[in-house]
């Protein structure tokens, strides 16, 4: 999101269906009320704002968890380009288990991500994988396949960004980015994978499993 804001003519939306899904799913998510106050809780609405005709000479980024797509119409799909970013289970948990106590495979969205892949190849939409690595790795190259499949311009300024919070950050920023608001750019991964306690070794082999099957498809540089 970070990267595709830095571009002229792209409207960057954080995570815009979360009210929805909070008001339809029932997680106590951190600042779970503060999120219905202040977004709009109607999926439908939301979709009508992304597809406004007032957007035609730019392009709406975003950056959305797929399980967040629930108790709504998925038509306007075929409307839009659709990168699905995946990342290793390990670092996945680690990341979620900071923030959400008794996470499970429903809260990491590895499984969701699985079967919103099958919903957009049997309704002949074609998404692009992108196992996270591969991006932070090779941002240059990565980027410039996306924009080309996308059919939109790839420009130097999506390779940098200036470090805090930003004003298209959703209000749960503090909660979630704190390490993302250090960041000036891509930088690759550690090449260990973080350590998971044995109460979470279980979530970690399913999410395995769906990331194995995910991954293969994975664009590369």
């Amino acid at each position: 999101m970070y990267s595709f804001a830095q571009h002229p003519h792209v409207i960057p939306l954080d995570e815009p269906f979360y009210a929805h899904f909070l008001r339809f799913g029932g997680y106590d998510h951190p600042m779970r009320e503060e999120i219905l106050a202040t977004m709009e809780n109607d999926g439908n609405t939301v979709v009508e704002y992304i597809l406004d005709a007032s957007h035609v000479k730019n392009v709406i980024f975003c950056k959305q968890m797929t399980h967040h797509l629930v108790n709504i119409a998925l038509d306007f799909l075929h409307q839009g380009f659709h990168i699905l970013l995946i990342r290793h289970p390990a670092s996945m948990i680690a990341s979620y288990q900071k923030v959400i106590p008794n996470i499970t495979i429903d809260h990491i969205g590895i499984k969701n991500q699985w079967e919103f892949y099958n919903y957009l190849i049997d309704h002949k939409i074609e998404p692009i994988i992108l196992d996270s690595r591969y991006l932070l790795d090779n941002p240059r190259l990565i980027l410039e396949k996306i924009c080309h499949w996308a059919d939109i311009s790839f420009t130097e300024r999506m390779l940098t960004w200036l470090p805090g919070p930003k004003s298209y950050d959703g209000i749960w920023a503090k909660y979630w980015y704190e390490s993302v608001h250090t960041t000036t750019c891509f930088k690759p991964e550690k090449e260990h994978q973080p350590h998971l306690p044995l109460s979470l070794l279980s979530l970690y082999d399913e999410a395995l499993d769906y990331y194995n099957l995910l991954h293969p498809l994975s664009i590369r540089p």
